[in-house]
């Protein structure tokens, strides 16, 4: 019997991704509470290549210029946050369907009744780029991704 490992792979790389996004998601709308959608995205994003490469330029220390600071540690990483694109809508489609967030427009927010924290999944540095991102516009916020990334 002949199985086409390119599908078996994809569908794996699927489900794994989908977990890990499902928790950043999580993990930000537990620091966060209610976010754009665009702007969770993008941290699920940042947030997961963090955890990939723990030799990050920034830790926690920093106060200042935090949104820039996240955007240049992801510079050059266009094409592969586009991909992992739609694993990170999917996460939050599957999330939406499990009454853990809601969507209401362009905002999501937990609904985890039982107070569940799961924002120790991330670093300092990555929750004050997240209470960072919650003090700025949607398009200050997209035009500093956009410039650095």
């Amino acid at each position: 019997m002949y199985i086409d490992l390119s599908r078996k792979v994809q569908a794996d790389l699927a489900v794994v991704l989908g977990s890990i996004y499902c928790r950043k998601l999580l993990a930000i709308l537990s620091v966060s509470g209610e976010l754009s959608i665009s702007k969770l995205i993008f941290l699920a994003y940042f947030i997961k290549r963090r955890g990939v490469n723990p030799h990050s330029l920034f830790d926690g220390k920093q106060s200042r210029h935090m949104v820039a600071k996240m955007a240049l540690e992801a510079s050059g990483s266009i094409d592969a946050m586009r991909k992992d694109l739609r694993y990170i809508v999917l996460s939050l489609e599957i999330l939406r369907d499990a009454n853990l967030v809601r969507i209401e427009g362009n905002r999501a927010s937990t609904l985890d009744e039982e107070g569940r924290d799961y924002s120790g999944d991330i670093d300092l540095f990555s929750k004050k780029v997240i209470e960072a991102s919650k003090e700025i516009e949607d398009s200050i916020f997209i035009k500093e991704v956009i410039k650095n990334v």
